[in-house]
């Protein structure tokens, strides 16, 4: 389940569940504890998974969902919450003014890749990262609305590198992108390439701005 910032003007309460299984990891599920309906989705039949799931993502909503951002439509705030919960596999989700820009904030499970710094450089590790959010970046484009509330994607990710064999320099980049709706939009239509679609973005790296070439992939 995704958690949710609300702000740091909202002070919000959760339920903790933790969902034990032999064959996967633990995993810890927050429910806002003015929300109690929210734990049917952890409990339903599968038969009722829709309904339940549409349960959960209205009480996620009214916490995410506030100020600038109430503009939005019920059918929307589903729209937007599904997407950053399946389609991103989101780990948290908040919105975030940067530079008088109002982003969706997806923070994405960890890279999978453990890269050798001995033969991928910095340049090479984050593009391959971003390639790798392309189809991710469609998806969005396809389901996001086109108003004045949201104008752009923001991803972030944890990039971790090393060097070989022991990797005892082991160290984690925090890495955000984002992504402004009118590129996205134009990407997602075959008007721009990825390429122009990163020029057109900012991407960050332990908070420094860097330029990613797909070229070079």
């Amino acid at each position: 389940m995704t958690r949710v910032d609300a702000g740091d003007s909202v002070e919000s309460h959760y339920i903790e569940v933790t969902l034990k299984h032999q064959l996967i990891t633990d995993r810890r599920v927050f429910v806002p504890s003015d929300q109690p309906e929210a734990l049917k989705s952890l409990v339903a039949p599968i038969g009722a998974a829709d309904s339940v799931m549409k349960v959960a993502y209205d009480s996620l909503s009214a916490h995410f969902f506030t100020g600038t951002l109430t503009g939005f439509s019920p059918d929307e705030r589903n729209l937007l919450l599904r997407f950053a919960h399946i389609t991103a596999n989101g780990t948290r989700i908040a919105s975030e003014n940067f530079k008088s820009i109002n982003y969706l904030v997806v923070a994405l499970p960890p890279d999978a890749h453990i890269w050798n710094n001995l033969r991928v450089t910095r340049t090479e590790r984050i593009g391959r990262l971003i390639g790798d959010q392309l189809a991710l970046l469609k998806a969005f484009a396809r389901v996001t609305v086109r108003h004045d509330l949201i104008g752009g994607l923001k991803l972030t990710v944890l990039s971790m590198h090393g060097t070989a064999p022991d990797y005892s320099d082991l160290e984690g980049d925090k890495v955000e992108a984002y992504f402004p709706i009118d590129a996205l939009m134009k990407f997602a239509d075959a008007d721009i390439t990825s390429q122009r679609l990163l020029d057109q973005s900012i991407i960050l790296v332990k908070g420094d701005r860097i330029e990613v070439d797909l070229r070079t992939q």
